[in-house]
């Protein structure tokens, strides 16, 4: 075993099983049993404590040793907003992890078992407000749904007979516990697992099949065998190529997938012998080319084929409807509109590497006139996408003059964001709208609206907030969030809106944070002798939702 250089130790009451209750995302295995005197015990080492990962180890032992002497955490900083962003800023990205995962934090969820270990009427409301986490965070957490005492016998002992393997997934894990026990329901196997049972109910070794029809499709998969490397989807092709009569639904049994992924495949839809043959002689004429994806030999039957509908060429290339009803190419055009816009194209061509988005944006440059329709079919795409861009905004040439004034005398900073250089503008111009800020930089004009510097306050509530926010600022390094946490603390009737507007930030995430969630002193008092009972390790700083 790795020795643990940090190595609690609680008292040997206290001792739990993390088994079926950390995150349903890590697929490691997971039984931490805390003793008092001893170290952890744990399995394989794979990464940390046992296959956990970085931040539920960090949740149970403290801080992790990482190289170059710093201490791992799920830290989060405060990032600009951009147009995609839908928050409106405050998006979070971790400052220690690569590809980090936005989900909510997984040492909130593992903190949230201790509490309950000693306080098992422990509500999934009142831990979220002790751990700061979100109720929906927890509510579906094994560890927070009743299981009598003897059932939960049970269900160990079922466990124990099939035990959780190296790197298996939990849903791997739950289809050998129904193999090995037939009678098992998933409501049970997801509280072993310590999954959703909608989760759990929807694989295909869950679902009801007679014995008489399960020795069918037995004998259908015997004959055709999935080949190695072979996808679901391609198996249940080769299965429907072998056994026409077979069903969509049978087939995803069979292959342990879900009906409706395998009614969507070319091969599962019916086409009559006379149009199939039709089809064929189609894609014999024009055929596919090597490295030629799916939409583009789409858009060549049709030009080859005027005539060819869009269903039918998703069935000649093994696509879904709706995605080539999409396409520019199955976008009706007249003969003379198709001239005209092939005019435009030949005076505006695409430059070499250039996107889509910003051969649209040249079309408009060099033709005002140009709608995001006909330029969408131009460049080959969506009209939404096209209407989006800030180029088919219709602007007066008198606004785009007073727009284009406020940009030099406001001009965006090397590296600053969209949503930075908006609010730079309206500090400078404090009349502007969120409409002509989006205008101006580039971005959608919901999200510039929704950053604080664009909400209205009166001149009286923001000397007040300004009053606030001197008298409780900002410690360097600090969080948006954690400053108003401060701010609620220093201020205990200080609203969320409030909050929000002195940090910079939207109000729906700080009114999600605990210390903006109203508790009644009792119950306050209650809920504070159960956090003293059992503390949080480590002595980190309790997350809230936002970091």
């Amino acid at each position: 075993m790795t020795e643990l250089t940090r190595v609690p130790v609680v008292p040997a009451e206290t001792a739990f099983n993390l088994t079926r209750t950390t995150d349903e995302y890590n697929n490691a295995d997971r039984t931490i049993h805390l003793v008092e005197g001893q170290p952890l015990e744990t399995g394989p080492q794979r990464g940390g404590l046992h296959g956990l990962g970085n931040l539920e180890a960090s949740a149970v032992a403290g801080p992790t040793e990482v190289p170059g002497g710093r201490e791992e955490h799920s830290a989060m900083s405060e990032v600009p907003a951009e147009p995609s962003d839908p928050t409106g800023g405050g998006r979070k990205r971790r400052t220690t992890e690569k590809d980090a995962d936005p989900r909510p934090s997984r040492r909130q969820t593992l903190y949230a078992q201790r509490p309950l270990a000693l306080a098992p009427d422990l509500s999934a409301a009142n831990a979220g407000i002790i751990v700061g986490a979100s109720t929906g965070d927890l509510v579906n957490r094994a560890a927070f749904r009743t299981v009598s005492a003897q059932d939960q016998a049970r269900l160990d002992e079922i466990a124990r007979q099939t035990p959780r393997q190296s790197r298996q997934s939990k849903g791997a894990w739950a289809d050998a516990l129904k193999a090995a026990h037939p009678n098992l329901s998933a409501a049970d196997a997801a509280v072993i697992v310590g999954v959703v049972k909608r989760v759990i109910a929807r694989r295909a070794a869950y679902r009801t099949v007679s014995a008489q029809d399960r020795a069918r499709l037995d004998e259908i998969k015997a004959a055709t065998p999935q080949l190695p490397g072979q996808s679901k989807g391609a198996w249940a092709d080769a299965l429907k190529a072998a056994h026409p009569d077979l069903s969509a639904a049978d087939a995803a049994i069979t292959v342990g997938s879900f009906k409706d992924d395998i009614a969507r495949r070319t091969a599962f839809r019916t086409v009559s012998a006379q149009d199939q043959a039709r089809l064929d002689e189609i894609a014999r004429q024009t055929p596919q080319l090597p490295g030629q994806s799916k939409g583009a030999w789409a858009d060549a039957l049709k030009a080859a084929h005027p005539d060819l509908s869009a269903a039918d060429a998703a069935i000649i290339v093994g696509a879904v409807k709706q995605d080539i009803a999409k396409r520019a190419a199955f976008q009706t055009v007249s003969a003379q509109d198709q001239a005209r816009l092939d005019e435009i194209a030949a005076v505006t061509p695409r430059l070499p590497g250039q996107s889509k988005g910003a051969w649209a944006d040249a079309l408009k440059a060099a033709h005002p006139d140009l709608s995001a329709a006909d330029a969408a079919i131009i460049v080959n795409a969506v009209k939404q996408d096209i209407a989006k861009r800030t180029a088919f905004q219709t602007v007066s040439a008198q606004d785009h003059a007073r727009l284009d004034e406020i940009a030099r005398q406001t001009p965006q900073l090397q590296g600053q964001s969209k949503g930075a250089w908006a609010d730079a503008l309206k500090a400078a111009h404090p009349d502007l709208s969120a409409a002509d800020a989006a205008a101006i930089v580039g971005a959608v004009k919901r999200v510039i609206a929704r950053r604080a510097a664009f909400q209205t306050v009166s001149a009286q509530d923001q000397a007040r907030l300004d009053e606030i926010a001197r008298q409780t600022p900002r410690l360097p390094g600090q969080s948006k969030g954690a400053w108003a946490d401060a701010l609620k603390a220093a201020h205990p009737d200080l609203s969320a809106a409030d909050a929000a507007i002195i940090v910079g930030s939207v109000k729906h995430n700080i009114v999600k944070r605990a210390a903006f969630r109203t508790v009644s002193a009792q119950d306050q008092a209650r809920l504070d002798e159960i956090a003293a009972a059992t503390p949080r390790q480590g002595g980190a700083m309790r997350p809230g939702p936002m970091r």
